[in-house]
């Protein structure tokens, strides 16, 4: 296809064209493009069972007294990190205390290189749990917690309060009776973190703590110390049916999940979910939950019904945006979007998918009739041109990087137009 200018009117013209609209016909069996080595599914978990404890609970890293039936799987690629970057979250409540136990994944365990007296301890490995307390009532409170232990051997149990973290800090949750500890696998392949926080952290001053039957908000970040100083970060327990911020996470509280305060425990374990809605099923054995990731990663090209290849030609080098559109004009896939080509005759291919949005893969479109759209600009910048108000040492001088030419006087007015600026003095 030509592209044709569709804006001769305006300074853009000599830039944006547009394509003529083709007609493309989606097929009912279009699926999408899976290969394993290009995909990475993150968790998207809904909220999280807070069992009883079941009796005492001792923080020595061990996990022998703990429920872990109502545990949610987090991770950020199950394709190909679910072995070594991910961990299990399970907590416990009692009339005193919210348990938190996670159990890592991680093939360096425990090597935050960050020291507890200086740094910040989200740079490496560290838990991170955001909760809110009587959400939406007078008696609310948002509390963020770093859970970590550095290089120094000392461990941090920190929180901020407010949810624009302007509420005070508790430096040293242990003055305040919180508990934490730590324990690497026998295998070097991953740690135990123990916690206990009494829920006069948690809660607003005064307020009683939450029930058998009801809830609190929150969310996860496990972050992992990737090679020297690198950093990981997961992001998981989120509320259905909302927009996710995997990247402001923090600030997005209308995001956090719900977590359940259960009155029995041992239950059936749910499912993870991942972020594409597929969900695999969790069983018990020897009290452990085990994933049955069957069918997580297909071969190469299995679901490949159709490709849809477009052809455009390109009027001059340039940068083009293009777009797959539906049978009610409305955007179903972002297939291009500035992306440089040579002047000439070119061809991308569609896989049938919508827009991926952030790390959440596309979906396959209905079946239907789409067409698509392009724009195509030569490059769009700025240019310095000179200074109002500013006539130099000659108001006169005409060079295109210094002064504006004006005969006796500075510039007192400009006019734009297409190709060219005017300026009157």
């Amino acid at each position: 296809m030509k592209m044709k200018p569709f804006s001769q009117d305006t300074a853009t013209a000599a830039w944006c064209k547009r394509i003529r609209m083709r007609t493309l016909t989606s097929s009912l069996l279009l699926l999408m493009l899976i290969v394993a080595a290009a995909r990475a599914t993150e968790t998207e978990n809904h909220g999280i069972l807070v069992m009883p404890a079941p009796g005492k609970v001792t923080i020595d890293g061990s996990f022998a007294e703990w429920d872990l039936s109502g545990g949610v799987f987090a991770c950020r690629d199950v394709e190909t990190q679910r072995d070594n970057y991910s961990l299990w979250m399970h907590a416990m409540h009692d009339p005193d205390n919210l348990y938190l136990l996670a159990r890592w994944n991680d093939d360096t365990p425990l090597n935050n290189p960050g020291q507890t007296i200086a740094d910040p301890g989200f740079q490496g490995d560290c838990l991170q749990v955001r909760m809110i307390t009587a959400p939406g009532t007078p008696a609310e409170r948002t509390s963020h917690w770093n859970c970590w232990r550095g290089r120094d051997q000392l461990d941090v149990l920190q929180a901020d309060y407010g949810k624009g973290f302007n509420e005070g800090r508790l430096s040293n949750a242990k003055t305040k009776g919180a508990q934490q500890a730590f324990r690497v696998n026998p295998d070097a392949k991953g740690y135990t973190q123990e916690i206990a926080i009494p829920w006069q952290l948690l809660v607003a001053e005064g307020k009683p703590a939450p029930k058998p039957g009801e809830h609190f908000i929150m969310t996860i970040e496990p972050n992992f110390t990737v090679g020297n100083k690198g950093r990981l970060s997961v992001k998981d327990v989120f509320m259905p049916g909302v927009r996710l911020d995997r990247e402001f996470t923090f600030t997005a509280n209308n995001i956090w999940g719900k977590a359940v305060l259960e009155s029995k425990g041992n239950q059936k374990p749910r499912p993870v979910r991942l972020a594409d809605a597929r969900e695999f099923s969790v069983r018990l054995e020897k009290g452990l939950p085990v994933v049955d990731w069957t069918g997580l990663v297909k071969e190469a090209n299995a679901d490949i019904r159709e490709l849809k290849s477009i052809e455009f030609d390109m009027p001059a080098d340039g940068y083009a945006s293009l777009n797959i559109l539906d049978k009610d004009g409305v955007v179903a896939r972002q297939l291009l979007t500035a992306a440089f080509y040579a002047q000439g005759k070119h061809a991308v291919k569609w896989d049938g998918l919508t827009t991926p949005q952030w790390r959440t893969p596309g979906q396959p479109v209905p079946a239907g009739d789409y067409t698509w759209a392009a724009i195509m600009h030569r490059g769009i910048g700025l240019r310095l041109r000179g200074w109002a108000c500013n006539a130099g040492s000659a108001p006169w001088d005409s060079s295109p990087t210094t002064n504006w030419g004006e005969t006796w006087g500075r510039p007192s007015a400009a006019l734009p137009k297409a190709t060219a600026f005017s300026s009157g003095g």
